[in-house]
C-alpha cells in the first residue's frame, strides 16, 4: 500500500505542475546557437590550402506542441548554420548546413516561472560546400552520412506569454564527403553546443 501511494504521489508531482501552469498548447520559438566542432578529416584537406574549418553558428525556428496533462512535448525544428574562411591568396571556402529535426522533451520541473528537463532531437541534415581555389570555384551539395541526433538539457523562464530559454548539449551531425578532394573525408560537424531562444506561447 505504501508503495502504491508513493507511485501515485510521484506521478502527481510530475503531472500536476504542468496542469497548474495552464501551459500553452503551442509554442513558437526562434533562437541562435554555436557548436564547437573540430572536423579533423576535413581540416587535413583544407590545411593544404591554408584554410581551416572550426565552430559553426546559426539560427533555428521551432514549432512545439505541449501534450495536455503530461510534462512532455514534441515539435519540429529548422536549423541553418554556416562558416567560411578566406586567405590573402584568393582561396576560400563556405560550408552551409541545414537540418530539419523532430524534438521531444520531458520537463521534469515545470511551473509558472520556469521549466527544465532533457531534450532529444533526431534530424536530417543537408549541406552545401563551396571551395574557391584561386580561380577555380566548385560548389557541391552534400547529403547526410547518417541522421543527426542531439541530447541536451533545456531550461527557460516564463514572462506572461513569452519564453526565454536556453539549451546546452551535444549534437552528432555527419555529412558525406564533398567530393572536391581526392579521397575526400566525411564532414563531421559534431560537438557541444549552446543555444539561446525567445518564444511565445499560443492558445
Amino acid at each position: 500500500m505504501v508503495r502504491v501511494m508513493f507511485i501515485i504521489c510521484l506521478t502527481a508531482a510530475l503531472i500536476i505542475p504542468t496542469i497548474a501552469v495552464g501551459q500553452n498548447l503551442i509554442e513558437l520559438r526562434v533562437g541562435g546557437f554555436i557548436t564547437a566542432t573540430d572536423p579533423a578529416g576535413l581540416n587535413d584537406k583544407l590545411n593544404e590550402l591554408g584554410l581551416e574549418s572550426g565552430s559553426m553558428s546559426g539560427f533555428n525556428v521551432d514549432v512545439f506542441v505541449n501534450i495536455p496533462l503530461l510534462p512532455i512535448g514534441a515539435g519540429l525544428r529548422y536549423e541553418k548554420s554556416s562558416q567560411d574562411q578566406s586567405t590573402s591568396s584568393d582561396k576560400n571556402f563556405e560550408l552551409d548546413v541545414k537540418n530539419i529535426s523532430l524534438l521531444v522533451d520531458w520537463r521534469i520541473f515545470d511551473n509558472s516561472l520556469f521549466y527544465a528537463g532533457p531534450l532529444l532531437t533526431l534530424g536530417y541534415p543537408t549541406g552545401t560546400f563551396k571551395l574557391n581555389n584561386v580561380d577555380a570555384l566548385n560548389t557541391v551539395d552534400i547529403d547526410p552520412d547518417q541522421l543527426s541526433i542531439a541530447i541536451a538539457i533545456e531550461g527557460g523562464i516564463r514572462i506572461s506569454s513569452f519564453i526565454l530559454g536556453a539549451e546546452l548539449g551535444y549534437s552528432s551531425v555527419k555529412l558525406e564527403p564533398p567530393g572536391l578532394f581526392e579521397l575526400a573525408p566525411e564532414v563531421n560537424m559534431s560537438g557541444f553546443f549552446g543555444r539561446l531562444q525567445l518564444g511565445v506561447g499560443l492558445w
